[in-house]
């Protein structure tokens, strides 16, 4: 008997990878030297947006990036993720039916978790 899932939120229970990586290149640009790449971007992943920041924005800037992040991920989620993979709202409903234990597992931070 299944007694719990855990789904992972980013790419999972939604098409947020395109909205993170655009968010983040759109924060960051002020306060670095060049636009950065996917690939630079995606070797920041595994921290939250905070950790993140911290890894390519220097010094005093990188509180005004977060803000920024916060900002732009928000206005971003309506336009490139409104809504969940299509189903997923439906599978969830009825692992609760089943009175199965439905886990979210994230790297995000609590703020954008709580956007998404």
């Amino acid at each position: 008997m299944i007694r719990l899932v855990a789904f992972d939120l980013d790419g999972t229970i939604g098409d947020t990878i395109s909205l993170c990586l655009a968010a983040f290149r759109e924060a960051t640009t002020p306060y670095v030297d060049h636009e950065l790449s996917d690939d630079e971007i995606a070797r920041t992943f595994g921290l939250n947006e905070e950790g993140m920041i911290n890894q390519v924005v220097s010094g005093d800037s990188r509180e005004k990036a977060l803000n920024d992040f916060y900002v732009i991920y928000e206005e971003m989620h309506a336009i490139l993720c409104p809504k969940p993979f299509e189903g997923m709202k439906t599978l969830i409903g009825q692992l609760h039916e089943r009175n199965v234990i439905v886990v979210l597992i994230t790297g995000k931070g609590i703020r954008s978790c709580d956007i998404t």
